[in-house]
């Protein structure tokens, strides 16, 4: 008897036991929605409490500094309505502002500043992220010459609406707009832009020091970060003769002799002072400044090392920089985070000659199409092209060697428009003088989209990341600056082996790869256009 009521009062304390915990979640969830909705809300008052104060100069340094990330957080969603956002101050109010209270605040990049009628460069940083897997991207920053009466130059990062793709080079002629701290916001209606005369810089002489730095703490002279390579393991990886698979042997081979990397590694690895944590507000690592002092510490070494406007910045592995390479399109500037390898050299060097990432595309269904209801785009997705992802020992792709003019640009490329048969050569042959009958590469109208296939045949070599199996791509172009290869052709991933077919059912075409000719390294394509 005794035993049975203490099971039913165990019973009614674990049943109490457990309503109470239903009802402590229940009502935690309801407070903290309830929180986060007051907390939503909260922000544009608390901006709007921070605005009155700077008005009234009662605004603390800390507090200026909370207004200014909570308006890049806010300004960053809507570039194009920032002369509408009643957060800012309108430039009324800031001209009825103490001028050296503007001054002080702005000095420390925590006021906003409306500008208008200015001209600058377009500068695009190409940031890449080979090994982890992660998805490249770009910073776009414009670069002025003068500004508000001071000569030397100025770098801000571009905020704002284009929905065109911006080349690096280009001249943007700004009607209006806003600069917040190291961020300049345009508004596309209130500015114009002129693409470059060409987007790829092909040059024959490549001229580049490599300036190694490494960074300490700041004030007590300890070393954070020690240099990780000798300056021999770093010649060895972009300059030397004797390693085939150097950043100088892949240029000079891919260039078919026509261009050369030449240049030195700086006599020492030069220590910084700038913290290796130094971030903005989007917690992006300080890469131009670092590079800034580092020019500076490399330079007293020697006098020669001033003459290289060209430059190779290696420091090491830093967490806070969420990149592995930088290269500046159409530039001179690259960036290296911790690793030495001629791969990363040799593909930020192509940025810097204005090439783009060569991608991949998968296509589930029979439309072939930069279309995502059918087709899967990866910006850097081709494995094969030193361009691409693969970050190994790579080649580059024919139409690139084309657009750097490392190619003759009137026959290395061979329009076919009937049914016909011929050998496509290895897009590594160095024979300079090609006829139509053995060209480099093939193109093929593609109808439904007024677009090309381009055909490329590799077979092993040098600079080939196939070494088990000679295959022939196919790309496409986007954006006319970029090859992108196609995916699942045949056995191989991105590629087709002899006897294979490529079968296009909506624009009626079919590809067949045939023998090979190992003594000539080239290949039988038969094209068919079907009835």
């Amino acid at each position: 008897m005794h035993k049975s009521i203490c099971i039913s009062t165990n019973l009614i304390l674990l049943t109490i036991g457990i309503i109470c915990i239903a009802f402590y979640l229940i009502f935690s969830k309801i407070f903290i929605t309830s929180r986060q909705t007051l907390d939503n809300k909260a922000a544009p008052n608390q901006m709007m409490v921070y605005k009155e104060d700077l008005l009234n100069k009662r605004l603390t340094i800390q507090q200026a500094t909370a207004r200014k990330n909570q308006l890049i957080s806010l300004l960053s969603k809507e570039p194009k309505n920032i002369f509408v956002k009643p957060e800012l101050l309108s430039e009324d109010e800031i001209n009825a502002m103490p001028q050296d209270y503007v001054l002080s605040l702005r000095k420390k990049g925590l006021l906003e500043q409306y500008v208008q009628d200015l001209e600058g460069i377009i500068k695009v940083y190409q940031m890449d992220s080979w090994r982890s897997r992660k998805t490249s991207s770009k910073k776009i920053t414009v670069l002025f010459t003068s500004l508000s009466g001071s000569q030397s130059e100025k770098e801000y990062e571009m905020i704002t609406d284009f929905d065109q793709s911006i080349s690096s080079g280009s001249t943007i002629h700004i009607q209006k707009g806003m600069i917040l701290g190291d961020r300049i916001y345009i508004p596309h209606e209130l500015s114009q832009i002129d693409d470059p005369l060409s987007f790829f810089t092909p040059s024959t002489i490549l001229d580049y020091l490599v300036v190694p730095f490494y960074f300490k703490s700041p004030g007590s002279g300890d070393t954070v970060y020690t240099p990780p390579y000798t300056k021999k393991q770093i010649e060895n990886e972009v300059f030397s003769l004797e390693n085939k698979y150097s950043t100088r042997n892949f240029i000079y081979t891919m260039s078919s002799n026509k261009a050369f990397l030449s240049g030195e590694v700086a006599s020492e690895w030069v220590p910084i002072t700038l913290s290796f944590d130094m971030v903005d507000a989007e917690g992006n690592c300080a890469f131009r400044q670092w590079s800034k002092e580092a020019d500076i510490q490399v330079d007293k070494l020697s006098n020669s090392y001033k003459k290289y406007q060209r430059r190779i910045y290696l420091f090491p592995k830093n967490l806070y920089c969420k990149w592995e390479g930088m290269g500046e399109m159409n530039g001179k500037k690259i960036w290296i985070n911790g690793f030495n390898f001629s791969g990363d050299y040799s593909h930020e060097i192509g940025h810097n000659l204005g090439l783009e990432h060569s991608g991949s595309l998968d296509c589930s269904g029979e439309r072939i199409a930069f279309d995502e209801k059918t087709c899967v785009y990866k910006e850097d997705g081709n494995p094969y092209d030193i361009m691409g992802g693969s970050g190994l020992y790579s080649s580059m792709n024919g139409m690139y060697k084309r657009f750097l003019k490392w190619v003759p640009t009137s026959t290395s490329v061979y329009e076919v428009t009937k049914t016909e048969k011929l050998k496509l050569l290895d897009a590594n042959n160095s024979v300079t003088l090609i006829g139509p009958e053995q060209p480099r590469m093939i193109k093929i109208r593609k109808k439904d989209t007024n677009e090309f296939y381009y055909l490329e045949y590799r077979s092993k070599g040098y600079f080939t990341e196939s070494k088990k199996n000679r295959v022939v791509f196919i790309y496409l172009m986007k954006d006319q600056k970029s090859m992108v290869v196609l995916r699942a052709m045949g056995k191989e991933p991105y590629g087709m082996q002899g006897n294979e077919i490529f079968h296009d059912t909506i624009n009626k075409l079919q590809i067949t790869v045939g023998e090979e000719d190992t003594i000539n390294n080239s290949i039988e394509i038969r094209i068919k256009f079907e009835e």
